[in-house]
């Protein structure tokens, strides 16, 4: 039990009390000081030091059978210090030296006896299997934590399938348009050829008239200019350069009607677009 209990300087009082065997009540009026008293034992238990000041000291002693211990601790330099039996030691070993010696009973305390939570604390504690309990506890947080990393690998193989999924569709689509690497190349020549195929129609129109056909060709007009000169039966060296100029105009016209096609397939360029399009989404993919 606790004998004797001063304090200095704890929430503005100081104070010294003697306590007699048996029961001691403190009495006053609201604002005397009870509950200072209270906190002051807290206080020396290690709770914060809400109502201490530098030279703040609580001190007490207790009885324990023929053993006498005291229990101090003080505020210096806003620092705590305890004792235990006039030597300084730790708070940790102050608490628990306390806590074997004092118990604190509320009025309210009696409600905690409904709650199934404290109901679990007093059963676990005199059944002695608290050391049960915390192996359990640590198997528990194992459990949580491997459960953890299942959900976590659950999770990586439905995204692992969902992309497989993804994927084998993707490889289903690009085996389902069936182009080859060649393709391409000769669509967008087809392309090109197509878009131009107007303008080569025109321009082998154009060289057809301008130098094979025609009345003013420009074969027909050298072709009447050979003759008239092969009339004149002189200057056979003129008369080879203009049959030599004649003859490469011809494999000039030559070149220009086979070296310029006019595609023969019935595609219109919007399909070979559409193809075009397809083969460049799947390259992407």
């Amino acid at each position: 039990m606790i004998e004797e209990l001063r304090l200095f300087s704890f929430g503005g009082i100081s104070a010294e009390l003697l306590f007699s065997k048996g029961l001691n009540v403190i009495i006053g009026e609201t604002g005397a000081g009870k509950s200072l008293l209270l906190s002051s034992i807290n206080f020396l238990k290690g709770e914060k030091a809400k109502f201490a000041t530098d030279g703040t000291f609580v001190e007490a002693v207790f009885r324990l059978g023929d053993e006498e211990v005291f229990i101090r601790r003080e505020m210096k330099g806003g620092r705590s210090r305890y004792f235990l039996n006039g030597m300084r030691v730790p708070q940790k070993i102050v608490e628990e030296k306390i806590s074997e010696l004092l118990a604190f009973q509320s009025q309210r305390q009696s409600i905690e006896l409904l709650k199934p939570s404290y109901q679990l604390e007093l059963l676990d504690f005199f059944s002695g299997t608290k050391g049960l309990l915390e192996e359990y506890k640590k198997l528990y947080s194992e459990y949580q934590k491997k459960k953890e990393e299942l959900e976590k690998l659950m999770l990586e193989e439905q995204s692992k399938n969902r992309e497989i999924d993804i994927l084998r569709f993707q490889v289903e689509e690009i085996e389902a348009v069936n182009f080859s690497p060649e393709e391409e190349e000769e669509l967008l020549k087809l392309k090109e050829l197509v878009s131009n195929a107007e303008k080569i129609k025109a321009f082998k129109e154009f060289a057809k008239v301008s130098l094979y056909e025609g009345e003013f060709s420009v074969l027909e007009r050298l072709g009447a200019l050979i003759r008239e000169l092969e009339r004149l039966e002189h200057r056979e060296d003129l008369l080879e350069k203009l049959n030599n100029i004649y003859y490469e105009i011809e494999s000039v016209y030559t070149e220009i009607e086979e070296g310029f096609q006019v595609p023969e397939e019935e595609i219109s360029l919007e399909e070979i677009e559409s193809r075009l399009y397809e083969i460049e989404k799947l390259k992407r993919k």
